[in-house]
């Protein structure tokens, strides 16, 4: 029960997010978050992406640091569940770099996604 209110609340907060109520959105993606940390182990992918869904949002907002720091426990948790060539992983290594862009870093954003091209390569070939 609980855990189908958390990914509910997600998709509204996605569902927010289109419809460009920023802030609404932010507060139901930390609450979805809040929620499954409570009812799921900390590295399930269900926390990871909506983790990853969040920061994406902060970034968004202009709370780079803080967007930075999650997307960097995303990818671990990632990594941790699916190991380092896994696309789930590749996504993560380019919201670092997204994040690493939006805050004026070229040059520390190239290898994110230069890493997450490396495993999308690995995975699907260059077609």
């Amino acid at each position: 029960g609980h855990q189908l209110v958390a990914m509910t609340r997600y998709v509204i907060a996605t569902s927010l997010y289109v419809l460009d109520h920023r802030q609404e959105a932010l507060d139901m993606y930390k609450d979805a978050l809040r929620l499954l940390k409570q009812l799921q182990t900390a590295d399930h992918v269900d926390v990871a992406k909506v983790q990853g869904y969040y920061a994406d949002m902060l970034g968004e907002m202009g709370k780079h640091a803080e967007a930075l720091t999650l997307q960097k426990e995303a990818y671990e948790l990632m990594t941790k569940m699916f190991g380092e060539c896994h696309e789930e992983v590749a996504g993560s290594l380019n919201n670092i770099g997204h994040v690493l862009s939006l805050m004026d870093d070229a040059v520390g954003s190239l290898p994110f996604y230069q890493s997450s091209l490396e495993v999308l390569r690995k995975l699907f070939g260059d077609k």
